[in-house]
């Protein structure tokens, strides 16, 4: 199952019974193993018939009110059949763009989820060693204690000879906990520095966390940028344009 790959369609025709076969037993099986998985199901599944019982809900309240008030007012001018029903068919084209931008920034959520996965800590243990604190910093961000890390790697970046990776670590630690405005500000500057041990990753992770906010035109920017160079995630880019596109 580690070769099965899902997108917004597929999910679409499992929850309107659309698979058949095989097609149908991998999706289940992967939703069994893949915990993410099933709970990116479930939640279009409630978005889906959350926004079909507001249709039914919504659409048929205005047409009681207005056949209430067609027979309640019989010296007003009777809406003629051919509005009301232009009336009903913008209320279906209101609710299915709502429902494909919907649908659309949960697909960019399972294309994040596709792509992203943590980045190790890459500093040689030996380096390290040299050092106390740079041990302890890093040992937080391995273990995915990240608000510690980052209160540590801000004390140690006050000062002027921290090294870069500080800098890096510090950026993707914000990010992991959801402060992207400032991942964002501190992964910049790892990748103004041009050093190419962090300088490609850094720019890899700031085109993920634009997809994460749904911010298209950056995120295509950057991915872009890294498709058309020598970077070592050049292949990834590319892949993840084919799917953006």
């Amino acid at each position: 199952m580690a070769g099965f790959k899902y997108n917004i369609d597929q999910i679409d025709d499992f929850l309107n019974e659309r698979l058949k076969g095989e097609e149908l037993i991998a999706f289940k099986s992967y939703m069994q193993i893949e915990e993410a998985f099933r709970k990116e199901v479930e939640l279009q599944k409630d978005l889906l018939v959350g926004l079909n019982e507001h249709f039914n809900k919504e659409l048929k309240k205005k047409l009681i009110n207005s056949d209430k008030s067609i027979a309640n007012t019989p010296t007003k001018k009777v809406i003629p059949p051919y509005i009301q029903y232009g009336f009903a068919a913008s209320v279906v084209v209101f609710l299915a763009f709502g429902y494909f931008f919907l649908f659309k920034s949960i697909d960019n959520t399972a294309l994040y989820n596709e792509f992203y996965k943590p980045y190790p800590n890459i500093v040689n243990p030996q380096v390290r060693g040299e050092e106390n604190l740079q041990a302890d910093i890093l040992q937080y961000y391995e273990i995915a204690d990240y608000n510690t890390a980052i209160i540590l790697l801000e004390k140690a970046l006050e000062k002027k000879e921290a090294p870069l990776a500080f800098r890096f670590y510090y950026g993707l630690s914000l990010m992991e906990i959801g402060k992207t405005e400032q991942a964002i500000i501190v992964l910049n500057q790892v990748t103004e520095s041009k050093d190419i041990k962090f300088n490609d990753p850094a720019e890899w992770y700031l085109g993920l966390i634009y997809l994460r906010r749904n911010d298209l035109i950056k995120a295509k920017d950057i991915f872009e940028t890294i498709a058309n160079s020598n970077s070592s995630y050049e292949k990834r880019a590319g892949e993840l344009l084919e799917q953006l596109n």
